[in-house]
């Protein structure tokens, strides 16, 4: 709003000067931490049974056996996804690396891991790295993360986010300059929702200290499946009433609703059985928004 209120002083005063005027766009991203609850983890998938018997956790026992017998494991939305999700307008960020108790035991050692971060690209969806908790500050562990996942996919790795939103200006971002991305989405609010750089469009770096505008372009998201639940304490349908009204907001200044989702978070676990139904309207009120003329 801001922005528009700076162009029309200029634009007054400039009569040459000449502006890109946006459309509202949508983009859907996907955190994948851990892309099994229960399979693919060897020794340990079964040795979860003694500790599901040992706390007396009837509903997880069964949820295990459902998971490693039947091939059900809750955390594993991916065909879901790649149906209600349009293939131009999502992107997958894939952990593929541990290195501290916050990250995922899945690597890209993982052959059923590595197998499924291509059988995503094979859909169509771009593939992005997801930078562990730890890498924020080195261009180098970035840079190796990303071939990492480059050579699962065979081709060149462009966009990224931070593990945890972890980031610190102006390393992080230098460092992933350095490490050859040109995208990063790592730029969000944890403990709310809105614009973290009071912007609605994606945008490239400035570099205050060195003064110059870097070719890095930062990809703002309005809000993550995460802070709705976990740290703002709201319900399904509250969450849902209050994106919807950020959508509105973000429309109205011809923005881009950039969404942060994980797909563990689609499951029946940990609380979250009301929110793959707010996922599914909310990309189906997306669509009605960028059809609007």
């Amino acid at each position: 709003m801001y922005a528009d209120e700076l162009w029309g002083k200029l634009s007054a005063k400039y009569i040459h000067l000449q502006r890109q005027m946006n459309k509202f766009d949508y983009e859907i991203t996907i955190d994948v931490d851990h892309p099994w609850a229960f399979q693919h983890k060897g020794f340990r998938s079964y040795a979860g049974f003694a500790k599901d018997i040992l706390k007396l956790d009837v509903t997880n026992f069964i949820t295990r056996y459902k998971s490693l017998k039947k091939g059900q494991d809750p955390y594993n939305s991916f065909e879901w996804l790649y149906r209600v999700c349009p293939v131009e307008k999502t992107k997958f960020f894939f952990l593929i690396n541990c290195q501290s108790k916050f990250d995922s035991n899945y690597t890209a050692n993982n052959p059923h891991y590595a197998e499924l971060i291509r059988k995503t690209a094979a859909r169509g969806f771009e593939c992005g790295i997801h930078p562990s908790y730890n890498t924020f500050l080195s261009a180098t562990a970035i840079e190796s993360e990303k071939n990492m996942l480059s050579k699962i996919l065979g081709k060149e790795v462009i966009s990224s986010r931070q593990h945890y939103l972890r980031y610190r200006l102006p390393d992080t971002n230098r460092a992933l300059i350095e490490a050859g991305i040109r995208h990063d989405y790592t730029t969000a609010l944890i403990n709310g929702i809105g614009f973290r750089n009071a912007i609605a469009n994606e945008f490239n770096w400035f570099d205050l200290e060195k003064n110059e505008i870097t070719g890095l372009v930062l990809h703002p998201g309005m809000a993550m499946d995460v802070s709705l639940k976990n740290y703002l304490g709201y319900d399904a349908e509250y969450a849902f009433n209050m994106l919807l009204d950020l959508i509105e907001k973000t429309k109205k200044v011809s923005g881009k609703f950039v969404l942060i989702w994980h797909n563990s978070n689609l499951s029946q676990l940990g609380g979250w059985a009301d929110w793959k139904g707010l996922f599914s309207e909310l990309l189906k009120y997306l669509e009605s928004k960028t059809n609007e003329i």
